[in-house]
């Protein structure tokens, strides 16, 4: 069709490599009104910042010179899901793709399943189960594993 209507196309250079990451967030669903502060275990606080380091360190691997590379968050499920209560578990789904070249040894230490324990004292106080959706043949480069570090 496109040649018969004399529409130019263009060659494909490359061809993206997708990987997507998926990371459930632990805390403790409490009453929002009766726990204070301090001894709140809230979920989406700590998914919340991930989205906010995902995009972050994509805007910084997007700006490199060279290849092509965006991410973002798609997926963000909260449980409970009412208004009165401390999210006691969230989950997200990243889902990054780019032109880089494959380093398989650095992708697989990158995406290995690892749990994050809570931090003492503020900030995230949830922990976090982080796991690869799914492999995909073709794959990120090395800097692929310094955009998980940079989102951590």
């Amino acid at each position: 069709m496109l040649e018969s209507e004399g529409v130019d196309v263009d060659v494909v250079a490359s061809i993206v490599g997708i990987r997507r990451m998926e990371i459930a967030f632990e805390g403790e669903a409490d009453h929002a009104g009766t726990t204070p502060m301090n001894l709140q275990r809230d979920a989406l606080v700590a998914a919340a910042r991930t989205v906010d380091s995902v995009r972050r360190a994509a805007d910084a691997l997007a700006a490199e010179k060279g290849d092509y590379f965006v991410a973002t968050v798609g997926v963000l499920d909260v449980s409970p899901s009412a208004s009165n209560v401390v999210p006691g578990l969230s989950r997200l789904v990243i889902d990054a793709r780019s032109t880089l070249t494959r380093d398989d040894a650095t992708l697989r230490r990158a995406n290995r399943p690892r749990e994050r324990r809570p931090r003492q004292g503020g900030g995230r106080k949830a922990h976090a189960l982080r796991r690869p959706l799914r492999r995909s043949a073709s794959s990120l480069r090395s800097r692929s594993s310094r955009f998980a570090s940079l989102c951590r």
